[in-house]
């Protein structure tokens, strides 16, 4: 039989209220002595007068503190307290035991339990509501924290929603200028200009725009898990070459110099989206190191299952504690040394959530002799990890 001071409602705490509280208590007396202390402060109170009647009663509402009773028949208030923090609906309700009980076994029984403060008895009028309006806060701060979380949560959604829909929508109009371009080549030849051909200009700043829309829509599909991963055996020598042809002036072939511990050394991916991950990480190091300062590939295994391919650069490093920062969406280093432009903070975030759909990891730190090292891990056959 359930029993409330005030109509019982399902939701979070009424606004203004000072809390809502469950009291749990197999004797009637009991409950009736923290009502009397408790509704002077203007307290929502429910009670209930066993375990499992508690338990179906914080399913159907959202109570900011539990007092609950240890000694009680079939369900003692060891079990509840357990239960109610096991669940993860309800493991962040603040639970009071209850207890005449004052050895120390008791007590650890119930912080094993994951209760968190005890109230003995007979009750103390003075520190009892100071307990209970602490344990109230608690579950109100954390209401908040969750509340701003989700709120956070559907701005970002919202905001990449409308980015993937703007960036979309500018793909038509930047392949058109691309080829118009390209045709006035054709038709024109280059532009006599001494200083500079801005139609070259125009053409090469707009295929960067075109990589850069093409690379946002492939993350979100990555983020969305719906870029298909077409993995096949590679080998990693020829992917490599593949990715430093395709990086052209921006890196000489000599500046690369590729050391492998095993000839034939291959792994499971996709080779596409494999020569992308190495364009990115080495047309990264390229941009942070001196021009023809060389750039080391190194390719081993890390294990039977998976192979480790190292990019390693003589630039100016990562700042301390911005080792993840950099594979963000649109993260980036703040120091921008040694004259190198900023990026998008794109083509390093791409490649993380490409490694990882591949079941793989992805990382960097700094060399001792200066530098960055970016790694990243590989399976060598399907399923190896």
């Amino acid at each position: 039989m359930h029993q409330f001071a005030t109509q019982h409602t399902t939701g979070s705490t009424h606004e203004g209220s000072p809390g809502r509280l469950l009291v749990v208590d197999d004797l009637v007396a009991n409950r009736q002595i923290l009502r009397g202390l408790l509704q002077r402060y203007g307290y929502e109170i429910a009670e209930a007068e066993d375990g499992e009647t508690a338990l179906e009663m914080i399913e159907e509402t959202d109570y900011d503190t539990v007092l609950l009773d240890i000694m009680m028949p079939k369900m003692d208030g060891y079990e509840v307290c357990h239960r109610l923090k096991s669940n993860g609906k309800t493991e962040h309700i603040p639970v009071l035991l209850i207890t005449a009980l004052s050895d120390r076994d008791s007590r650890l029984k119930g912080m094993h339990a994951g209760a968190d403060e005890f109230l003995s008895k007979p009750f103390d009028s003075k520190y009892l509501p100071i307990r209970i309006q602490n344990a109230v806060r608690a579950k109100r701060l954390h209401d908040q924290v969750e509340e701003n979380y989700y709120k956070l949560k559907a701005s970002e959604e919202l905001r990449d929603g409308l980015v993937h829909m703007i960036v979309h929508d500018l793909r038509s109009p930047l392949f058109g200028i691309h080829g118009n371009l390209e045709l006035h080549q054709v038709d024109h030849g280059p532009v006599p200009n001494e200083n500079e051909d801005f139609v070259g200009a125009a053409l090469r700043e707009t295929k960067r725009m075109i990589g850069m829309v093409n690379a946002l829509l492939d993350i979100h599909r990555l983020e969305n898990q719906q870029m298909p991963i077409n993995a096949t055996t590679c080998d990693l020598r020829e992917v490599v070459d593949e990715a430093v042809a395709s990086l052209g002036a921006n890196l000489a072939r000599d500046q690369v110099r590729i050391e492998i511990e095993e000839e034939d050394m291959g792994c499971h991916a996709d080779r596409e989206i494999l020569v992308r991950i190495f364009n990115n990480l080495l047309n990264n190091a390229a941009k942070f190191s001196k021009p023809g300062e060389p750039i080391d590939v190194h390719i081993g295994r890390v294990s039977e299952d998976a192979v480790l391919i190292e990019i390693l650069d003589n630039g100016p490093g990562i700042p301390l504690g911005e080792e993840q920062a950099v594979f963000e969406k649109f993260g980036q280093a703040s120091e921008v040394k040694g004259g190198a432009q900023p990026s998008s903070g794109l083509g390093l975030n791409f490649c993380k959530l490409a490694v990882e759909a591949h079941g793989g990891r992805i990382g960097v730190d700094n060399r001792m002799d200066g530098g960055s090292r970016f790694w990243f891990i590989l399976p060598i056959l399907a399923e190896s990890f």
